[in-house]
C-alpha cells in the first residue's frame, strides 16, 4: 500500500518535525514555494503531507519551466514530495472561488538541525526500511 510504505520512509529519517495548517475555506491558499529544509540541501529529502477535510487543489509546477501538474487533494490522502522536488520543483494550494469546507493538512519532513544538508545521525534519511 503506498500510503503506508510512504509513510514508513518518514517515520524512518533520522528525526522529522510535524506541522499543521489549517484551511478554513477555499480563500485560504499558500503561495509557490519550495519547503526551506530541503531547498538549500544538496541532500534529496521527503516530505509528506496527510490531508483530513475538504478536497482542494495542490500545484506543481517545474522551476526550470515547462508543464506542471494540479492534483486534486482529498480527504485521507497522502501526497509525498521526494528525491530533489523540493529543488527542482515549486508548489501551492492555489485559492479556488468554489465553496469549500475546512481542510487541515499534517506535513512531515526530516530534520536536521541547525546544518542543513546535514543529518542529526547517520541514519539515511527519505530511504524506506527493508520490510520485516
Amino acid at each position: 500500500m503506498p500510503a503506508i510504505s510512504a509513510q514508513t520512509s518518514v517515520a524512518n529519517s533520522a528525526a522529522h518535525i510535524y506541522r499543521l495548517c489549517q484551511y478554513r475555506d477555499g480563500s485560504d491558499r499558500v503561495a509557490w514555494h519550495g519547503d526551506r529544509v530541503a531547498r538549500e540541501s544538496p541532500r534529496d529529502t521527503m516530505v509528506a503531507i496527510l490531508s483530513l477535510g475538504a478536497t482542494r487543489p495542490f500545484a506543481l509546477t517545474p522551476k526550470a519551466g515547462g508543464t506542471g501538474l494540479r492534483l486534486q487533494i482529498g480527504h485521507g490522502d497522502l501526497p509525498v514530495m521526494g528525491g530533489s522536488c523540493q529543488r527542482t520543483w515549486l508548489h501551492a494550494i492555489p485559492k479556488t472561488a468554489r465553496g469549500l469546507g475546512a481542510r487541515i493538512s499534517i506535513q512531515v519532513r526530516p530534520y536536521w538541525g541547525n546544518d542543513i544538508g546535514k543529518p542529526a545521525d547517520t541514519t539515511p534519511v527519505g530511504r524506506a526500511s527493508a520490510s520485516r
